[in-house]
């Protein structure tokens, strides 16, 4: 039994329930698991596979647990940025980690 799987119990279990609420909006565990699904399919259509690693530069958000989600549910690596980091510290890390794919809400 790994990460996920303790979170599809909760998904089933508590569908209706609320799972998360962030400022203005709340989602229930289906919604969140609904949701989760739609953003691991967008990563797949992107060519993510078991095993890539995607950098997480991603200020506090639904859209942070969302995409956290799709990443355990395809086996794919985090490679979390904290968004206090400088273009130095970035570029370290994006030149050792290698991520395939940068998930940011900053532009």
């Amino acid at each position: 039994m790994n990460l996920i799987d303790l979170f599809r119990i909760n998904f089933a279990r508590y569908a209706n329930k609320t799972a998360i609420r962030f400022e203005d909006r709340a989602l229930t565990f289906g919604e969140l698991d609904a949701a989760s699904n739609r953003v691991a399919r967008a990563f797949q259509r992107l060519g993510l596979q078991r095993g890539d690693r995607v950098a997480f530069y991603l200020g506090n958000s639904i859209e942070l647990v969302l995409a956290h989600l799709a990443n355990l549910k395809l086996g794919l690596v985090l490679v979390p940025m904290n968004t206090q980091y400088r273009d130095m510290e970035i570029t370290h890390m994006v030149n050792d980690a290698e991520p395939r794919v940068i998930l940011t809400d900053r532009t």
